[in-house]
């Protein structure tokens, strides 16, 4: 596979055959990027540590400066894991039928944790390759589907052993937590919408880095994850709360549409350019806010960033995709603060992939401006599936493609470091295409 760097996308190429670019830029920082390079105290032991309850519980210790009590409702997974069973109220359950705002978070957050604690699983000790991903049926393929087969197409005359780690949500509907009966205020409501939505991807993924790190006898060498958040992709899921259409084609704002506008200091002016960019332009900073003070968030963000740390360690290429919502702020004729699109699943301890459109050679315009991005690689009308006309564009079928060479890289260098084998892949990238 040809490849070039990503300086030299900028130049005059040969698009026609390109493949995959590189850089070997020193990583930029940002106010994002500083957040998630936050280096996670060891409290693992010298063995790795056990796996079990504890390891993905969220405590309150565990998330507080010391003689500092919880105030509020902020940090609500937190507080929910560790209050009693919350009553329904005169004005709750018992006259809706609804649960209440404190019932509805603390089913979720039990419902997180439930689901991250069967993401400990057993290592499959004959995988070489971790692929972290949302995985359907037969019938029904999931995305992780199509990220395994561009990953094993890339190379098709060497076939890892891959074991599959299910990452997907847990399904709980927390669009409730802004119509549930309770005095919680609209500005509490988002903050726990936000911070269940996160946490949730968090600690799954946690889990699966956690039970690849314990296994005694794992021989993964490479882990990709075409998966992750960022205020972009929070704020459309949002968006898409705030109106529904009648029968008769008219547009309504929803009661959950009507918390959001308020939670954001917003007017409901209806559907209109105008509002889409000040909805746009609020709720990406509001969200970035929340990712950068939230208790729960930044606990599974440090304890992320310390596990890519130790995988980075232990020679173990952790893969992850940039992100597609470049474009949202264009789209939505607004113009965002930076960091707006940046992946929180990357550090600088694991390979971010962005996507090249390669009938150009230039950067895809959906692909993230994350600074963590490490290369690029093909996102465009990427085959994903055996069928005629299974085509699929954006970083998640970029970053298959670059763990696929790091993983041939390693495989050939098994006794180089992560920080050797990097520069090794930036060496065979330099100069295929330059004029």
């Amino acid at each position: 596979m040809q490849v070039q760097t990503k300086e030299e996308s900028k130049m005059s190429i040969r698009p026609s055959t390109q493949k995959i670019q590189g850089t070997s830029q020193p990583k930029k920082t940002s106010s994002s990027s500083a957040r998630r390079g936050v280096k996670e105290p060891n409290t693992r032991s010298e063995t790795g540590g056990s796996r079990g309850k504890d390891s993905v519980a969220l405590s309150k210790e565990a998330n507080q400066p010391e003689g500092k009590e919880a105030e509020g409702r902020v940090g609500s997974l937190i507080a929910a894991l560790e209050a009693p069973e919350p009553k329904a109220d005169s004005a709750g359950q018992e006259e809706t039928g609804e649960p209440t705002f404190d019932e509805a978070v603390a089913d979720s957050a039990q419902a997180i944790q439930e689901t991250a604690q069967s993401r400990l699983v057993d290592v499959n000790p004959e995988a070489q390759v971790a692929i972290l991903d949302s995985f359907g049926t037969e019938g029904n393929p999931g995305h992780g589907d199509a990220v395994e087969y561009v990953f094993q197409e890339a190379t098709p005359e060497t076939q890892p052993e891959v074991q599959r780690f299910q990452i997907s949500p847990t399904g709980r509907p927390r669009e409730h937590f802004f119509t549930a009966p309770g005095d919680a205020s609209p500005e509490e409501r988002l903050e726990s919408f936000v911070e269940h939505f996160t946490v949730d991807g968090l600690m799954q993924t946690n889990a699966a880095l956690e039970s690849i790190l314990t296994a005694p006898d794992s021989t993964i060498r490479t882990i990709n994850q075409s998966q992750g958040i960022n205020p972009a992709s929070v704020a459309r899921v949002l968006q898409g709360q705030l109106y529904e259409r009648g029968e008769d084609g008219s547009v309504t704002l929803t009661d959950a549409g009507r918390t959001i506008l308020d939670a954001l200091g917003m007017e409901d002016t209806g559907p209109s350019q105008e509002q889409n960019i000040q909805f746009a332009e609020l709720a990406t900073q509001r969200i970035e806010e929340i990712f950068q003070n939230n208790e729960a968030i930044n606990h599974q963000l440090e304890r992320h960033n310390g596990f890519s740390e130790e995988l980075s360690e232990r020679g173990v290429s952790y893969v992850v995709s940039a992100g597609n919502e470049a474009t949202y702020g264009s789209v939505m004729g607004a113009e965002l603060e930076g960091g707006f699109d940046d992946n929180l699943y990357s550090n600088p301890h694991n390979i971010t992939v962005g996507a090249v459109d390669q009938t150009t050679g230039e950067v895809a315009d959906f692909s993230s401006d994350d600074p963590e991005v490490d290369f690029l690689a093909p996102g465009v009308d990427i085959k994903v599936g055996e069928e005629e006309g299974f085509v699929a564009s954006g970083t998640s079928f970029a970053a298959p493609l670059i763990a696929d060479q790091l993983d041939a890289l390693r495989a050939e260098n098994p006794d180089i470091s992560q920080q050797e084998l990097r520069q090794l892949l930036e060496e065979s990238l330099s100069g295929q295409f330059a004029e």
